[in-house]
């Protein structure tokens, strides 16, 4: 099917939406569309229209933009968690890795990476972004190094590269690394490493649609997290009834990696202010489970 809708002016989107039955001033809608493209704000009122698009009954512009402001704080606050987690992961791949190796520049082998044999075309895709990376980083740690370096090296030692790639390739990293040698980095977090392994892509998902302001706060994952068996729960202290692709799996991640890493934990603080002054936002939608606040690692990062 051929797409043949006209675009609209923000006083035509407007109307539109007046017409379908949402309850706004005429003139502050229009403000509010010419800050926030249609599309975008389309996600949070979905949940409010039928399957013809039209609006129920009494549906306002402030319950709409209500869950988008929650939204919009609740990105900030896991985009800072996840940060927080990035540094310190990669911080830690990058001690171990070049330690166990006695090489800075390991990754340049792929023959270091088990699961890239016979996977050649994977191992140049990542060279390719690492390329990217390196073209586009700006930083005068990098520009130093080639100043001194730069007749013998094309690229960085490890412990400079993770800075200057994102999430996505240091995640490619680390899942291809040597199995005994990726359990000893996820030992210091006392996480499992295939656990640890779907944990960080879980993460990249997340921190990815943070960084793009698309909505989360109900968002369903696509890279679901693995849940700890129920035998390793106490020592996690995750719930046993938690679902793995929603937000709060995500929530519960960063604040167990926080935790057994000694991190910052204001980020969780400021995420139960912002729950408490948005009482309308159905926490179910977002994987909360019932109780949630009694959970013991819960407990202890409202607290401290």
């Amino acid at each position: 099917m051929k797409y043949t809708k006209s675009p609209l002016t923000y006083e035509e989107q407007a109307k539109l939406l007046l017409k379908r039955g949402l309850l706004a001033d005429k003139n502050h809608l229009e403000q509010v569309l010419s800050k926030i493209n249609y599309y975008r704000l389309s996600a949070y009122w979905k949940q409010y229209q039928d399957k013809d698009e039209n609006f129920y009954k009494d549906t306002n512009i402030s319950d709409i933009m209500y869950f988008y402001e929650f939204d919009k704080k609740l990105r900030i606050i896991i985009f800072n968690a996840i940060a927080q987690v990035e540094v310190y992961l990669k911080t830690a791949f990058a001690n171990i890795t070049s330690l166990h190796f006695n090489d800075s520049f390991f990754y340049l082998d792929m023959n270091i990476f088990p699961r890239f044999r016979n996977r050649n075309y994977e191992f140049k895709k990542l060279m390719k972004s690492i390329d990217v990376s390196c073209e586009n980083c700006k930083e005068l740690y990098y520009e130093h190094f080639l100043e001194k370096y730069g007749d013998s090296h094309k690229y960085p030692p490890i412990w400079m590269l993770i800075e200057m790639i994102s999430f996505g390739p240091f995640c490619k990293i680390f899942s291809s690394i040597d199995y005994k040698l990726g359990k000893s980095i996820s030992r210091s977090l006392n996480i499992n490493y295939n656990v640890m392994l779907s944990w960080i892509w879980s993460l990249n998902e997340a921190r990815n649609i943070c960084a793009h302001h698309s909505r989360l706060w109900n968002r369903t994952f696509g890279n679901k997290p693995i849940i700890p068996r129920e035998k390793n729960l106490k020592e996690w202290y995750m719930p046993s009834k938690i679902g793995n692709d929603k937000i709060f799996s995500i929530i519960m991640i960063l604040l167990i990696i926080s935790v057994n890493s000694d991190l910052d934990l204001n980020w969780f603080r400021s995420l139960n202010e912002l729950i408490k002054s948005y009482p309308k936002i159905p926490l179910s939608h977002m994987g909360f489970i019932e109780n949630w606040q009694r959970n013991p690692i819960i407990s202890k990062a409202i607290n401290e």
